[in-house]
């Protein structure tokens, strides 16, 4: 959450009810796995925002957000294709293969969401509501938007 607060415009709680379209979403904490420096699956906890939260309109975000308006994800076809090119460089160069992994999380941070949508992502902490400006882990429109960016980052059409 705190990568996502530094993509996020901080404001006074009482500031938010005059933006038009602008909601407050819940803050919710889900588990994931990780691997540990040693190789092992571990438990990781991660704070997302909760869209699937009806607030005041009694339908949450995730139940109004319109699932045939996406673009189609196609980025673990990309897992294919790697593994059959670290095939092929194995068999042209058997004793040297060098390989590095990047996690594209912190990627998801940095790919800003349209202003319509962003208003709906506002979270209060503490005295202070923040905006959120870029893509919000929870949201069921958010791996479609970071799928568009990322696909041509990794070629995988």
């Amino acid at each position: 959450m705190a990568t996502e607060l530094q993509q996020a415009l901080p404001l006074p709680p009482s500031y938010v009810t005059s933006i038009v379209g602008s909601e407050l979403c819940a803050l919710g904490i889900t588990k994931q796995h990780t691997i540990s420096p040693i190789g092992k699956i571990i438990d990781k906890h991660r704070a997302c925002h909760d869209h699937t939260f009806a607030g005041p309109s009694k339908h949450s975000l995730n139940t109004r957000t319109i699932k045939e308006d996406f673009e189609p994800c196609f980025y673990s076809h990309c897992l294919r294709r790697i593994i059959n090119y670290t095939v092929y460089l194995r068999s042209q160069h058997p004793a040297t293969l060098v390989m590095l992994k990047v996690d594209l999380d912190a990627a998801y941070h940095c790919i800003h969401a349209h202003w319509s949508f962003a208003v709906q992502c506002t979270v209060v902490i503490g005295a202070i509501a923040f905006l959120l400006l870029c893509l919000p882990f929870g949201a069921t429109a958010a791996p479609s938007e970071f799928c568009v960016v990322s696909e041509i980052t990794c070629d995988c059409q």
